[in-house]
């Protein structure tokens, strides 16, 4: 939900080691901060399920939740290294002054932990 003031607000990426370390606010390596915010996004949540096990006194196989798999989010990132926009992520920006677009995939892979 957007601020009530109208400010711009971008998606921030901030990785983190486990859910202990995000309870604990100890980001494990630098933010990264969209120029630009997705369109659209979903998010997904799996359940493991163990239908091996039957419970006792039933007459067949009912299946249980074994555990949760991590969330999973899905986006295009919308990447933009010309200059063309400003700060704000809007167009006006100063071609001298912006990051190129290797360094925008760097900073990303860095903050994924991505090498590639």
């Amino acid at each position: 939900m957007p601020p009530a003031d109208g400010t711009l607000v971008k998606l921030m990426i901030v990785p983190y080691e486990s859910s202990k370390a995000f309870a604990d606010s100890l980001p494990a390596g630098p933010t990264f901060e969209a120029q630009i915010n997705p369109a659209e996004y979903t998010d997904a949540v799996e359940l493991e399920m163990n239908a091996d096990e039957t419970p006792q006194g039933a007459d067949g196989n009912e299946a249980k939740i074994k555990g949760i798999k991590p969330r999973t989010f899905t986006f295009d990132l919308p990447l933009e290294g010309s200059g063309a926009l400003n700060a704000n992520g809007r167009h006006g920006g100063d071609p001298g002054s912006s990051e190129t677009l290797i360094e925008r995939l760097d900073a990303f892979r860095e903050t994924v932990g991505f090498p590639g």
